[in-house]
């Protein structure tokens, strides 16, 4: 399960510092037991976004089963994916 405190501190930062694979790495090292991917919002294939952010999208993950697998649910979510956001030119 991951703390909604622990989501907005995640969103915060990715905010203030902006989406890289080296943010990513960041904060792996910041919340250990959360599984953080990055990825290009345009692979993620969701019925809906949970947190829709200026430039990335959040989506959560449970691991909690052999496959992992999207949830719309915080409380089951043992992940993240931190998909940026490509606007098309």
């Amino acid at each position: 399960m991951i703390a909604e405190q622990q989501l907005a501190s995640i969103i915060l930062y990715v905010e203030r510092v902006g989406l890289s694979e080296q943010t990513v790495i960041t904060l792996r090292k910041e919340y250990p037991g959360i599984h953080l991917t990055y990825a290009f919002d345009d692979d993620m294939v969701a019925m809906s976004v949970p947190n829709e952010c200026q430039g990335f999208n959040v989506y959560y993950v449970d691991s909690s089963e052999h496959c992992s697998k999207l949830t719309s649910s915080l409380d089951t979510a043992t992940g993240l994916v931190l998909a940026e956001v490509v606007e098309d030119w």
